[in-house]
């Protein structure tokens, strides 16, 4: 493959009658702004590697590959998942990326206050999750579930602590790195 420089424009068309109506994942509730927002913001673990063979790989149990996190292990108990962060993941601004940063994305979710239409199902997943060490994550679910009920969690994008973690949660919709009108806080 050919090198791509840097930037540029990205166009995307849609059918769809909804708007693009946030930059901030947590409050993406439509398409295109799902669209948009996933191609902006990366998660611990995602779907489907190959656009070409996805009916294949999932037929293999390969639905889920690696995000921002390199692998994944599920404890004995079958509730406790330890991700393990890739070292060299950077934020679109150049900061690393934490378990303290997805800490403070599930302290978000969690919070009924943050206007995101996903806390409910979050809650009665998860029971609790914490960063073992900077690149370390883990939480434990309520109960042993298949995989297919934990993993949506784990497609939460993660956004920056240092642009998010002072602004309280019930702020974040309105916030200008929500809205868009201040694009130095729009950082994925």
């Amino acid at each position: 493959l050919e090198e791509q420089a840097a930037g540029g424009t990205l166009i995307l068309g849609s059918t769809s009658s909804s708007n693009l109506t946030t930059v901030n994942p947590f409050f993406a509730d439509n398409f295109p702004t799902q669209a948009i927002n996933y191609l902006m913001f990366e998660s611990l673990w995602s779907v489907f590697p190959d656009p070409d063979n996805n009916a294949g790989l999932l037929l293999n149990g390969q639905f889920f590959v690696p995000g921002l996190a390199d692998y994944y292990e599920i404890a004995e108990d079958g509730k406790t998942y330890t991700f393990y962060i890739n070292a060299n993941a950077m934020f679109q601004d150049g900061t690393p990326v934490t378990a303290q940063d997805v800490v403070m994305v599930c302290d978000a979710q969690a919070n009924e206050k943050s206007g995101s239409s996903y806390s409910s199902q979050f809650l009665s997943t998860l029971k609790s999750w914490t960063a073992v060490d900077d690149k370390t994550f883990q939480w434990e679910t309520v109960d042993v579930f298949p995989q297919i009920v934990v993993f949506p969690n784990v497609f939460l994008p993660i956004l920056p602590s240092s642009i998010w973690g002072d602004v309280p949660v019930d702020q974040w919709q309105t916030d200008p790195g929500s809205t868009g009108t201040d694009p130095s806080r729009v950082v994925g």
